[in-house]
């Protein structure tokens, strides 16, 4: 079975690659570790390795052409295998009916879903009535004052 090639990321901010240089033409063959191409990010440029042995079957890219990170690049795999046409299968692939109906379960669960403050209509305003009372408490002027003087009579 054939195998991917895909464009690795590189960083945490990677979205596209350019294909500098392909070091195997199509038919050739690979062993794991061989160098299969070269490619430009924003801030290095690394040749990308084969995880995989076999042929060479096809290339997507040619140089100097941008690639989506994690977009297939090619494949790899034995002689006379199938692979297709255009990166990622064909452009025009259907949609299965269970990818419908999972995207449809989906959506009618999200509109089924209503959001409700965590503690009632009014629970929310007393909570942060708690929080602010307990807060003045804490930072009263005369407390601290009160802590002042005795910090300093201390030392």
């Amino acid at each position: 079975m054939a195998k991917e090639i895909f464009m690795p990321k590189l960083s945490s901010t990677m979205e596209t690659g350019t294909l500098l240089q392909w070091f195997k033409e199509e038919g050739d063959p690979i062993e794991v570790g061989d160098p299969v191409f070269e490619i430009m990010t924003d801030k290095i440029n690394i040749e990308v390795e084969a995880y995989e042995e076999g042929i060479l079957l096809k290339r997507y890219y040619g140089v100097d052409e941008e690639v989506p990170v994690n977009g297939i690049v090619g494949y790899i795999g034995e002689k006379g295998e199938e692979v297709p046409e255009h990166p990622g299968g064909t452009p025009e692939e259907p949609v299965s009916e269970l990818e419908k109906e999972t995207e449809s379960a989906v959506e009618k669960r999200l509109q089924q879903k209503r959001i409700r403050p965590p503690m009632g209509r009014y629970g929310l305003r007393r909570l942060h009535e708690k929080k602010r009372k307990r807060r003045e408490r804490r930072f009263t002027p005369s407390r601290e004052a009160d802590q002042t003087d005795e910090f300093i009579k201390k030392t």
